[in-house]
Formats: structure tokens, sequence, C-alpha cells
């Protein structure tokens, strides 16, 4: 990801590591997927009560950052 902020090609970045376009393609394709997912889960845990965001800085409710702790503290 670093190199596609910088400008570089897949094709560029695929020679830089010895592998094909196509799993550099893949590789980003990966990456875009788990940071939607990574969205998702943020939202569950600000939804449940588990964490929230404050002056962008992520403040959990529970000390032990386990969801599961969050039942047990109840």
């Amino acid at each position: 990801m670093r190199m596609l902020k910088a400008g570089k090609r897949v094709k560029d970045i695929g020679k830089h590591f010895k592998v094909s376009d196509a799993s550099v393609s893949k590789s980003i394709s990966n990456a875009k997927n788990k940071i939607v997912n990574l969205e998702d889960d943020i939202e569950f845990l600000i939804d449940i009560g588990f964490m929230t965001i404050l002056n962008n800085e992520i403040e959990f409710i529970s000390e032990s950052r386990d969801p599961k702790a969050l039942a047990r503290e109840k």
C-alpha cells in the first residue's frame, strides 16, 4: 500500500517483490476487503457499547479490551 501511495504501478510492485501482477492485485483487493470488514467490526463494537471514539481516539469501555468482559462487568 505504501508503494501504491507513492505512485508505483502494480507492475512495478510485482517486479519489486518478484511476484505476478495478479498476485499484487489480489493482495490489494484483500487489503481493501479487510478495511471494509474492520469498519463493520468497529461499528458493531460501538453499537454494543464496548468502545467509543472521542476526539479521534479509541476508548474501550472495558479495561480488559475483551468484549466478553463487558457482559461480566454489568
